[in-house]
């Protein structure tokens, strides 16, 4: 082959590798303001999920001492009723059903319940306490409260966890801009082939993440 047509072929090469250099340098560029972006965005996510979960568990603590003081209120009034029935006391007795909270005659009547057909005055074994109709909305209040502060918070983590993976992500176009950046100013050929060779096979995966991640940022 003529060495000025070897030149001319040698040019070629090295302004379409200038090309491809300037091409995933720019793309590189963008996307990895777009992933600062997107990590930035998602660990906003992560901070309000996790101040909505605190702010559930605190209110889920509160419903709880809510439906522990009803049971104490309930159970006073229970063993004051109690004694009444023991003493044969029915005018007492009765005025102290009368001041049973709603939430606890369901369970006081299924209770009660348990010993129809028997003597009157017999106390049926155990308490009210531990049946199921025995429900307090404080309580299933509390608890629902928990199990969503827990779902949220699951999703606080998670958010957290992309938040990560775009600032891994931003690392990688890093590294594409550095190998983008010396490709350019290397002077020996074989060396350029292979950090475009190199900078092209970080710039594929970094993409094919960062396309695979879920975004905030409609784009």
């Amino acid at each position: 082959m003529p060495e000025p047509e070897k030149k001319r072929k040698i040019t070629e090469e090295i302004d379409r590798m200038e090309i491809i250099f300037a091409v995933i340098l720019l793309i590189a560029t963008v996307t990895s303001a777009l992933c600062a972006y997107e990590a930035t965005l998602w660990s906003g996510t992560k901070n309000s999920l996790t101040d909505i979960s605190d702010n559930m568990r605190t209110d889920s603590i509160q419903a709880s001492n809510d439906a522990n003081r009803q049971i104490l209120v309930d159970v006073s009034v229970f063993l004051a009723w109690s004694d009444a029935k023991s003493a044969n006391d029915t005018v007492r007795a009765s005025a102290l059903e009368n001041r049973f909270n709603p939430e606890f005659k369901p369970a006081f009547a299924a209770w009660i319940a348990e010993v129809q057909g028997q003597p009157p005055g017999t106390i049926p074994p155990g308490t009210p306490f531990s049946l199921p109709q025995y429900n307090l909305s404080a309580q299933v209040q509390s608890e629902e409260l928990q199990a969503n502060a827990t779902a949220i918070y699951n999703q606080a983590k998670a958010a957290d966890a992309i938040s990560d993976q775009y600032l891994l992500n931003a690392v990688l176009f890093t590294i594409v801009l550095f190998l983008c950046g010396v490709g350019q100013r290397w002077k020996h050929d074989k060396i350029r082939r292979i950090i475009l060779v190199s900078a092209i096979l970080f710039f594929i995966f970094a993409i094919s993440v960062f396309l695979w991640l879920p975004k905030i940022f409609g784009f």
